[in-house]
């Protein structure tokens, strides 16, 4: 008997034939909590549940809960709303921060800070990618990006999607170079001890290495 049938008149209800009918609907609507004779329980939420949160697909929410934010299969087509192009290796929080901060990014598009602002949001870390110009070197840019550790093949992904990232947003006149850095060693003020830790490769900048790509 479906929960649907209390809320008939009691004349309506003396019917079991149409108890059995409302299921159908309880389970298009609401869904089922729990297993009912002769019908099998839906695994998928009904369509109230689904509307209740329908707002939600249209946040990217990056780093969010995934009940506040829309799901990976609807990313792409909130990047056409956007006309922002999303590549295929990109991970699901890279696509979501892209995607977040694509509007935003068009009024600096074709600027230094545009990019510079594009590049961090792919990275994924603050104040993580600076661009530097030379006035020796007309129409040339440095950029130099700070990565939180040194793995070969997760920096052949960084590169190749760094520099289409580049090629995509810089002035059609311009070249450029690349350049990675990683950090070694930090010293920390722990505020409880008043003394300072050192954390071998995890935060630090102080002895860092870099890489050049085909250097």
């Amino acid at each position: 008997m479906s929960g649907y049938a209390d809320l008939l008149p009691a004349w309506m209800r003396r019917d079991p034939a149409l108890g059995r009918l409302l299921i159908a609907f309880e389970a298009i609507l609401d869904g089922l909590s729990g297993p009912v004779e002769g019908v099998t329980t839906p695994t998928e939420p009904g369509l109230v549940q689904v509307l209740d949160r329908i707002h939600t697909y249209f946040r990217p929410g990056p780093g969010e809960a995934a009940d506040r934010r829309a799901p990976a299969e609807f990313i792409p087509w909130l990047a056409r709303w956007v006309a922002c192009s999303l590549r295929d290796e990109w991970d699901d929080e890279t696509r979501r921060r892209v995607v977040a901060q694509a509007v935003p990014l068009y009024r600096l598009r074709g600027t230094k800070e545009g990019l510079r602002r594009m590049l961090e949001i792919y990275v994924g870390l603050d104040d993580s990618v600076k661009i530097f110009e030379f006035a020796t070197i007309p129409h040339f840019f440095q950029v130099e990006v700070t990565l939180p550790q040194r793995d070969p093949e997760g920096l052949a992904r960084t590169d190749r999607a760094m520099r289409a990232l580049i090629d995509q947003e810089k002035p059609a006149h311009t070249f450029y170079g690349v350049r990675y850095h990683f950090p070694s060693m930090q010293i920390v003020d722990d505020p409880e001890s008043g003394r300072s830790t050192i954390r071998v490769g995890v935060n630090t900048l102080l002895g860092s290495q870099s890489y050049t790509p085909g250097a």
